[in-house]
């Protein structure tokens, strides 16, 4: 049922791959529940991306401008897809019907709001439940490293049973978003809302006791939740008031989890940056869009 649900659909949020890969468009087109699956099981691989900025982000110098344009660039995608593919989207199913008016509208507006509502539940349960601040950056570079006690390990611990929530609702996204047909620019979008995110994980786990290889594969372990949240969202009964509520999450995570980060640091040239990493994600999306 979800793969002929969104055939139409994915095959054009594909389109961006050009007309050499149209084995792979019709592949996202014809089976988009296992793309989905595909996907998330390939973004839950981010966390070997970072190794390589690693030496970059631990220096005093350069680490926390990286980061912080890593995560603008992160916020840029995420806002991209948001208002430029899946409010479209919802928009274009409802002028479709015949006798649409502003009431209609509601249709959009209602699930959008109903999405921020659920993430903050969800954000405000994770902090509550784990006593984990959602943070894109580094602790400061003059604080005193902790010994590596139970009490630091078991916080540790909290930190990975976070992040195992938050690929959760990373991957009821994705399974939603491509049986819905837009499921390519979601995938984007994600991928890179988590390097940055995982940056910063991978530094907590170091900081408390783990080697860089069980901190990678504590990551993925935590990362395949994402997995399990794609095939919920998979197995949904799939309605069109689901673009608007995944654009209501994405929203929430943009605006309140990740751009008050970007405000401690207002030095005008690291705004620049920001401000134009920003813009690049959103371009980014854009050039999905066409």
């Amino acid at each position: 049922g979800g793969g002929g649900g969104g055939g139409g659909g994915a095959g054009h949020s594909a389109h961006f791959l050009g007309e050499h890969n149209e084995g792979l468009n019709q592949f996202i087109g014809s089976y988009p529940s296992l793309s989905a699956i595909i996907a998330t099981f390939l973004i839950s691989l981010s966390s070997l991306v970072i190794m390589p900025l690693m030496p970059l982000v631990e220096k005093p110098s350069t680490g926390k401008t990286i980061l912080k344009v890593l995560v603008s660039f992160a916020v840029g995608g995420l806002l991209g897809d948001v208002f430029l593919h899946l409010i479209p989207h919802a928009l274009e199913h409802l002028c479709r019907e015949a006798d649409f008016h502003v009431s209609s509208a509601r249709q959009l507006g209602i699930p959008l709001l109903a999405g921020m509502l659920v993430f903050f539940l969800a954000d405000k349960f994770i902090c509550e439940f784990t006593g984990k601040e959602h943070e894109h950056s580094h602790k400061k570079d003059d604080e005193k490293k902790t010994p590596k006690t139970s009490k630091t390990r078991a916080a540790a611990y909290l930190n990975l049973i976070a992040d195992s929530l938050h690929n959760f609702t990373d991957g009821l996204a994705l399974g939603i978003t491509f049986v819905q047909g837009s499921g390519i620019t979601t995938a984007v979008a994600i991928f890179f809302h988590e390097v940055p995110h995982n940056l910063a994980d991978f530094a907590i786990l170091i900081e408390n006791g783990f080697t860089a290889k069980q901190a990678l594969l504590a990551q993925f372990c935590s990362s395949m939740t994402g997995v399990l949240g794609c095939c919920a969202g998979l197995v949904l009964p799939q309605q069109q008031w689901m673009f608007s509520f995944v654009a209501g999450g994405f929203i929430y995570v943009s605006t309140v989890s990740i751009l008050p980060t970007l405000m401690e640091d207002r030095g005008a040239i690291s705004t620049a940056y920001q401000v134009l990493a920003m813009c690049l994600g959103v371009y980014m999306m854009l050039l999905i869009a066409e």
